[in-house]
């Protein structure tokens, strides 16, 4: 007796990597590593292990051209195996997720910085939080820091925010595929040519000033370095002194220049005794001004002690080098790549079609009757022209004459005034 037997599906086991966020968080992953190899890795290696091998450094022409060809191959590279690793189906919204969530990691960063640089200016002028005030202000900037990517990664991982990077890859921001690509082609190049004009003069515009720009870094709050270039007066201080050479916390110059507050140095001794240039402490000249005004003497004249003096260096990230050149070419792609985008933008694209539509309909005139037409109207211009003038002259001499006298004119101030630049009207 057959029997039969219900076949169920096998079914493959989820992969992590299935999640969007997650998969969203290794394409992010996988953009910053290759933004290092390209903006770090590269330059490094070029420079720092093939160059003295090779016999060339940094400054070079022929070398830079040849890096920057290297790093354009970087990028291709990287680019091609970028899509081998999408595959040929990858998730919806994946792309919108890397790109979302590069942007909201740059300006996590922008902000938390923001807030370490106000916390150090209010700790290093205004002295908050007291003698902590740099670790108590670098602990809250990362607090801040991490309270921020909290918020984003929640965000990240809600169903809502899934739905909207899908409708957002939906509209087409993030791939190359055109709409309606055999319809309105005239239009549409145009349509390109006209923004990329404006925008290339902006760009160029752009390139000029930045010219003399170097790397773009955003300095990190909290990691000032002063290399001492002069210790000043600061001998007076004894082990707490600062000597010219030595690299001191930013915090802790602060501090041996403070100490230093509590000191004077004689610019003239007068009746006191003291050595020109000698620092004294600010209690003890008050004592011997007491003395010497009790004996009717004169006090030493002052003047307030030289601080230590340097140059501060922050760590710092390089988020551009060369800005003069990284940034023109960055524009330049993005202007290329929104430009075509928004020719295929759904609803611009069927008005473009429509007015190449609009446009086929026109009789457009011959070429020699569009020569004739021209002639006529240069020719009827000219007329205009010598008739408008021989008419201004005209009425001029009349209102100017005895007979009608309207406009009166000083003869006298007409020929002091003939030589100069002002003439009267």
């Amino acid at each position: 007796m057959a029997v039969a037997v219900k076949q169920t599906p096998e079914t493959s086991p989820h992969s992590l990597f299935d999640r969007l966020p997650v998969a969203s968080l290794v394409g992010m992953i996988y953009v910053l590593a290759g933004f290092a190899i390209v903006l770090r890795g590269v330059p490094y290696v070029w420079y720092d292990v093939l160059g003295p091998a090779l016999g060339f450094w940094r400054g070079m022409f022929v070398p830079a051209i040849l890096l920057g060809a290297l790093m354009l191959a970087a990028v291709v590279g990287l680019v091609v195996l970028g899509v081998r690793l999408l595959g040929p189906h990858p998730a919806p919204g994946l792309k919108a997720g890397v790109a979302v969530g590069l942007v909201g990691l740059l300006l996590i960063s922008i902000v938390t910085r923001w807030v370490g640089l106000l916390f150090e200016h209010g700790t290093y002028d205004n002295h908050w939080f007291g003698s902590g005030g740099s670790m108590t202000g670098a602990v809250i900037t990362s607090v801040v820091g991490v309270l921020l990517l909290a918020f984003a990664v929640r965000t990240f991982l809600q169903p809502g925010f899934e739905q909207w990077l899908v409708a957002v890859e939906a509209q087409g921001w993030f791939t190359a595929s055109s709409y309606k690509r055999s319809q309105g082609l005239r239009v549409r190049r145009g349509t390109m040519v006209g923004i990329l004009i404006l925008v290339g003069c902006g760009i160029w515009l752009l390139a000029n000033k930045l010219q003399s720009s170097t790397d773009w870094r955003l300095s990190i709050p909290f990691t000032g370095q002063v290399a001492i270039a002069s210790g000043g007066d600061t001998a007076v201080l004894g082990e707490a002194a600062v000597k010219e050479g030595e690299v001191v916390d930013r915090y802790a110059l602060r501090d041996v220049n403070e100490q230093l507050d509590h000191f004077v140095k004689i610019a003239d001794p007068k009746d006191s005794g003291l050595e020109p240039g000698t620092l004294i402490d600010k209690e003890k000249l008050a004592e011997i001004e007491s003395k010497l005004k009790a004996d009717a003497l004169e006090v030493p004249t002052v003047s307030p002690p030289t601080p230590a003096s340097g140059t501060t260096d922050y760590q710092s990230v390089n988020v551009l080098p060369n800005v003069g050149i990284t940034v023109p070419l960055l524009l330049a792609a993005a202007a290329l790549w929104l430009t075509w985008r928004f020719v295929n933008m759904p609803s611009f694209a069927d008005f473009l079609i429509a007015t190449e539509a609009e446009l086929n309909k026109v009789s457009w005139t011959t070429r020699r009757r569009l020569v004739q037409d021209t002639i006529v109207v240069l020719v009827t211009v000219v007329l205009f022209t010598l008739f408008l003038l021989v008419v201004d002259v005209m009425w001029g001499y009349l209102l100017k004459s005895r007979l009608i006298g309207v406009l009166q004119v000083d003869r006298n101030q007409t020929e002091q005034q003939s030589g100069s630049m002002e003439q009267p009207w």
